[in-house]
């Protein structure tokens, strides 16, 4: 520490400081050595990250904070970290996907660098409609999984194929779209992890029972729905990535009210709507299941006449 205090005239000493000095939340003497870091060196891009992380940590400055950011990835254009950090940035502070999605592939070989900005990538083509894009790198990427990122990338899969069977299904294709289900049951090789134990799958499920519904074949549809209706019907917040997902209860609820457990099925939604009530912010923030949701409502109204005939 003395011996890099004593070098004043060096910018590398500076900001080598301010990362210690923050690092013990010594936030003002780091704000200072980092701006005197890059008035000293101001094409050093880490100066203007580390100045970018406080504005938005400390003084919840966005406009502040991008600015810093953006000063750095012009300085750094192949950092990839620096990409993720603008994104996240965007993404914290509520961003539209279109948003997102423009800087990203304004930006697409540096994003494809990194297994977790690119699972930020498929969501927002899944966001925006443009499955076919997030199916081509899934089908061809060799993913590897990183400590915090466990389910990211198969939860992408699984909707992707679902987004794909809907497609079908709007287009009265229910064979086309049975197959893509049924894929989503087995993880290919590339995305490299394996399916959790116990995992229930009552969102495939339903949709099995959807297609088998529209090829006439009632025996299947029954067997789907009994298989959508099983599973741990506690709510709970989905906290980690092998908790059950929290719409799994929704397709449940669904299945059950389609077998003719009325009662059951109401007695779950009512839970449902009073655990959300209880939990419930008092910002809303755009996120992938609410748009999950609303898409499955949409394909469940097109369907809903022979649902009804045939249950």
């Amino acid at each position: 520490m003395a011996a890099l205090e004593s070098i004043e005239e060096c910018w590398f000493a500076r900001h080598l400081l301010a990362c210690f000095y923050y690092n013990k939340r010594s936030y003002n003497k780091a704000i200072t050595l980092w701006q005197r870091c890059v008035e000293m060196s101001p094409e050093f891009a880490d100066g203007w990250r580390g100045l970018a992380i406080h504005a938005w940590n400390k003084q919840h400055d966005y406009e502040l904070a991008a600015r810093y950011l953006d000063n750095a990835y012009q300085l750094a254009p192949q950092d990839a970290r620096l990409l993720f950090e603008r994104d996240l940035l965007d993404k914290l502070s509520g961003a539209t996907p279109e948003k997102r999605l423009a800087r990203l592939e304004n930006n697409l070989e540096i994003a494809l660098k990194r297994d977790d900005m690119t699972a930020e990538l498929l969501n927002l083509w899944h966001l925006t409609g443009q499955a076919d894009k997030a199916a081509d790198i899934l089908a061809t990427r060799k993913f590897h999984p990183w400590e915090g990122g466990e389910g990211k990338v198969t939860s992408q899969f699984i909707l992707n194929q679902l987004l794909r069977a809907w497609q079908h299904l709007d287009a009265r294709q229910p064979q086309q779209a049975s197959e893509l289900l049924h894929a989503a049951l087995h993880y290919p090789e590339n995305l490299s992890e394996g399916r959790l134990p116990g995992q229930t799958d009552n969102d495939i499920w339903f949709w099995q029972a959807i297609c088998a519904n529209a090829q006439g074949d009632e025996t299947e549809a029954t067997r789907c729905l009994r298989l959508a209706a099983t599973g741990d019907r506690t709510i709970n917040i989905h906290s980690y990535y092998n908790d059950q997902p929290v719409d799994y209860l929704f397709w449940q609820g669904m299945a059950l009210r389609l077998l003719g457990e009325q009662q059951i099925a109401q007695q779950l939604f009512s839970e449902m709507k009073q655990w959300a009530q209880r939990w419930r912010k008092p910002v809303l923030r755009r996120i992938s299941l609410l748009f999950h949701n609303l898409t499955c409502c949409r394909c469940m109204a097109i369907y809903n006449s022979s649902i009804k005939k045939n249950a």
